[in-house]
């Protein structure tokens, strides 16, 4: 081969790359873009007591600042008393739920970027399956440990499962894999988080059974009163806004 083919090959190489590179970006760019898909209602109207056997301990609000940086005026923060469990170090339950639409920047905060930003130390993370009753289905969850300090060996331990548009994921990638979904014509993203703090052991099946419990009823609380029913993303107008839980297809 001359050096002046090579160089052909080069430059039709090179523009074939270029090219196929444009054309990607504005494929993600036109499968990202969604229309809105409101809550049907506020986060702040759901009450504790619909969650079983719990009690409101206290329900934190965020400065101006910190609620800029979450993105989203949607969201309960609450601290959870289990009445069941009678040690009183290991009967208290954070509940953490946020919800997005009409955004672009795609999933911003996950635990196992944000506690190593505010000076959390990793100490687990493992993926999960949990059967939901109330939706008759697995979900994907995330199972994160970290400890406040290198010194200490009590763990925070966050069960965390992101629901777009009905699908749950248990990290940013197959989370933002679904928000480019070109069937989805409306496009809404949720975090359900749950933290269990001061803990021995970050891989133990009962606090695994409890976080699996107080998750599944709050999916179903979620979807019954809150979430877009699914099917909504895609438009059908047979979807309607105050089906229950139980009537969810998967």
């Amino acid at each position: 081969m001359t050096h002046n083919t090579r160089q052909a090959v080069y430059f039709s190489l090179a523009v074939i790359v270029l090219g196929g590179s444009a054309i990607a970006t504005e494929l993600w760019s036109f499968t990202i873009i969604k229309g809105p898909l409101p809550i049907r209602k506020p986060l702040i109207d759901m009450s504790p007591a619909s969650l079983g056997d719990y009690e409101l301990v206290a329900s934190q609000r965020l400065s101006t600042d910190l609620l800029s940086e979450l993105g989203t005026e949607e969201y309960i923060e609450w601290t959870l008393r289990d009445r069941r469990v009678k040690e009183k170090d290991g009967n208290l339950v954070n509940l953490f739920v946020t919800y997005y639409t009409n955004v672009q920047d795609q999933v911003p905060h996950v635990p196992e970027e944000c506690n190593p930003q505010a000076g959390l130390i990793p100490a687990g993370d493992d993926s999960l399956t949990f059967h939901m009753d109330s939706l008759d289905e697995d979900i994907d969850v995330r199972r994160l440990a970290f400890l406040p300090k290198k010194e200490e060996q009590l763990k925070n331990v966050v069960y965390y499962t992101i629901n777009v548009n009905g699908t749950f994921h248990n990290g940013r990638q197959t989370a933002r894999l679904k928000m480019a979904d070109p069937r989805d014509a409306r496009l809404y993203y949720s975090k359900l988080e749950i933290m269990f703090s001061g803990r021995l052991n970050a891989v133990d099946p009962e606090l695994d059974r409890r976080a699996k419990e107080l998750m599944d009823a709050t999916i179903g609380v979620l979807f019954e009163n809150y979430w877009p029913p699914r099917g909504s993303e895609r438009g059908d107008e047979n979807s309607s806004t105050s089906a229950p839980a139980d009537s969810i297809t998967k």
